[in-house]
C-alpha cells in the first residue's frame, strides 16, 4: 500500500480526514476550556480561603 491510497481511504479520504481534523480541534477546545476552568477555580477557591481567613481575624 502507497501513501496516496491511505490518504484516499477507499475513495472516502475526502469525508473522513477533515472529521478527524474537526475531532482533534475539538479536544483541543475542550482541553483549553478545561484549563481555564481550572485556572478561575482555582483563584475563586484562594479568594475565598483568603477571605475566609481575614472573618476568623475579627473580634
Amino acid at each position: 500500500m502507497d501513501f496516496n491510497t491511505f490518504i484516499d481511504m477507499g475513495g472516502y479520504g475526502a469525508f473522513i480526514w477533515p472529521s478527524y481534523g474537526l475531532s482533534a480541534l475539538v479536544l483541543v477546545a475542550i482541553l483549553w476550556q478545561s484549563r481555564a476552568r481550572l485556572k478561575r477555580s482555582g483563584a475563586e477557591l484562594e479568594r475565598l480561603r483568603h477571605k475566609d481567613d481575614v472573618q476568623e481575624d475579627r473580634p
